[in-house]
């Protein structure tokens, strides 16, 4: 602890460490440990791989379920669209800003939740998790039109009123407008 009751220091680790050669690495060592520690007792080891597309299901929450259903009867209206925007001023590289986005679905299951179209006892949809996946965050470059920032608002607006395909696809969209070069 440091004079102000905070942390100070540095943290060092080999990057390596994050590398699928040293991962591989790691896990077949871990495997080969296995094997000699169930020989010594006389445990059989079971092996198995789940396949990719073997995902577990899960039921909707009493919350999903009533929005779920509420959209079943409203299925033209976006009754739970969520949207909004951040003004980014100054010069974007949009390839940056995609890689933060897979990026962001990478590391969080949330954003990677989709429903199938597996129903369960009450013929409601279930739930999983998908395996990471990557999106291509469109550009729409308004920055021609004699109003950019009316046109801007135009196109969210529509953007906001489409409707999610509920199932099987994610639940969310990133879009990047552009209203002038800088």
């Amino acid at each position: 602890p440091n004079a102000d009751g905070g942390v100070s220091g540095s943290f060092l680790y080999d990057t390596a460490l994050f590398q699928p050669a040293t991962i591989n690495f790691l896990c077949d060592s871990y495997i080969h440990l296995l094997k000699q520690i169930v020989a010594q007792v006389r445990l059989p080891l079971i092996e198995y791989t789940l396949a990719d597309t073997q995902t577990p299901l899960h039921p909707l929450t009493n919350s999903q379920r009533e929005i779920w259903l509420d959209q079943m009867i409203h299925a033209d209206l976006p009754l739970y669209n969520i949207g909004g925007y951040v003004d980014i001023p100054g010069p974007l590289d949009a390839d940056l800003f995609n890689q933060a986005i897979n990026l962001l679905i990478q590391k969080h299951d949330n954003l990677r939740l989709q429903l199938t179209r597996s129903r369960d006892e009450n013929e409601l949809p279930q739930q999983t998790c998908v395996a990471p996946f990557t999106v291509t965050v469109a550009v729409h470059d308004v920055s021609a039109e004699p109003n950019p920032q009316a046109a801007a608002a135009d196109w969210m607006q529509a953007r906001f009123i489409e409707p999610f395909a509920l199932e099987g696809q994610p639940l969310f969209r990133y879009d990047l407008i552009r209203l002038a070069d800088d």
